[in-house]
């Protein structure tokens, strides 16, 4: 008798907004659609916007991809009108991902792919034994920083100058 193999399963853990939530969506349901790779798709809902909460219930959502809500955190003791807006955004993921543990225990996916503002999940995740994994997109404009400044150095005053064109 043959075994029958079971669908992988993975996890995404993205922080808060539109800019990092569907990059890791559309490559989520890429996994899904393209590779048969069962998501459970993790969003933290404490501060999330109206846009956000639209694209999630009105996106065409193959039954492979659950959609989860991390539930709601009570941040008005801890977040303030002065701060930063990246400090808040530090904060409020920070807060959000304490009940992680339990849902990846529930869960049980064979792997998390995280964004860059989500990295306190890789405690949780080494604790449980699952492995790992950082999905960054980044803008054009920092790509070509990232690969022109190790060549040619950053110039004073910080203006970087595009490449040369040909005359």
């Amino acid at each position: 008798m043959l075994a029958v193999a079971e669908e992988p399963h993975v996890a995404f853990l993205q922080s808060p907004g539109l800019g990092h939530i569907i990059p890791l969506f559309q490559f989520a349901k890429h996994l899904v659609l393209h590779h048969q790779v069962r998501v459970s798709f993790l969003v933290i809902t404490t501060g999330a916007s109206n846009a956000q909460n639209q694209f999630l219930q009105s996106a065409t959502i193959p039954p492979q991809l659950q959609v989860v809500n991390i539930p709601q955190s009570d941040m008005t003791d801890i977040i303030t009108e002065d701060m930063l807006l990246l400090t808040k955004l530090c904060v409020m993921t920070q807060e959000s991902l304490k009940p992680l543990k339990s849902i990846l225990v529930e869960l049980k996916p064979k792997a998390l792919i995280i964004d860059i503002f989500t990295t306190q999940a890789i405690d949780v995740c080494e604790e449980l034994s699952i492995p790992v994994y950082s999905f960054f997109t980044a803008s054009n404009y920092f790509t070509y920083i990232f690969i022109v400044s190790p060549q040619t150095g950053l110039p004073s005053r910080g203006r970087i100058r595009g490449p040369s064109r040909a005359s």
